[in-house]
Formats: structure tokens, sequence, C-alpha cells
């Protein structure tokens, strides 16, 4: 619990430890789309989403898990608003195990990054991390 520094559109810096949101997978800060044939910094932007979200106020998570790097796995909220599930039905991130229907719901709709041609983070990784791209998973 406390006020969190948004690393990137899925993890944040909580008290000190680094916390991955459970259940979504962001474009990467370097990952770019395609919209209305023109490149567009989507993972900046799911970036800038989370800290709109977030914006200095205290945040409550629940850690499930810790990864194999030492990262919190955790559903997070502030006030009211499951941050995780929201960041799914803005179109800011993909489902990564859960929150399937928020994801239908955001690519039915063309919020946010589903306003765009773009490709699933994890797939980018791998493309342009190569090895290192499991740290990020």
């Amino acid at each position: 619990m406390g006020r969190a520094f948004v690393i990137d559109g899925d993890s944040l810096r909580l008290a000190g430890r680094e916390v991955r949101l459970l259940g979504i997978d962001a474009p990467e800060g370097r990952q770019m789309c395609m919209r209305e044939q023109a490149p567009w910094a989507c993972g900046r932007a799911a970036a800038q989403a989370l800290r709109g979200l977030v914006g200095g106020r205290e945040i409550v998570c629940e850690v499930e898990d810790v990864d194999r790097y030492g990262r919190l796995l955790a559903l997070c909220r502030v006030g009211d608003v499951a941050i995780n599930r929201w960041m799914v039905a803005n179109g800011w991130a993909v489902a990564y195990g859960r929150f399937g229907a928020e994801e239908a719901s955001a690519a039915r709709a063309r919020r946010g990054i589903w306003s765009a041609q773009f490709e699933r983070p994890h797939a980018w990784r791998r493309r342009h991390l190569g090895a290192r791209a499991a740290m990020f998973d």
C-alpha cells in the first residue's frame, strides 16, 4: 500500500519493490504501433494511461506470487478501480491469463491499442529482445 511510481504499462514501483500487474501484458516502452499509416508510441501511451489513473494517489496491491526475478505479482486498486482490469478494459494492455472479456470488449470498441495495428507485447519482446525477453514476461 502506498504511492506508486509507474515503470511502464504493467509495472509499478511501490514501497521499494517492483510490482508486476498480474493478468495483463502492456506494450513495452519502446514498442510502436501503426495508427492511420503512421507510427504511434503505444508503449509510452500505455504507461501514460497508467500514470493518469494512478496519478500520485495511494494504491493497494494484493500480492499473489513472486516471479523468478523477485517482482511481486499483484492485483492492485486505486480507490474503487481495479487497475489491472481497467488497463485491459480501456485497451492499454492485453489479457495475460485473466480479463479475457474485458479484452474482447476493448477490441470491439477499438479502445487504446485496439485503435491501431499492433503486435502483442509478448511477441514484440521475443522479436526485439531475444533471450532477454523472458525477464519481461
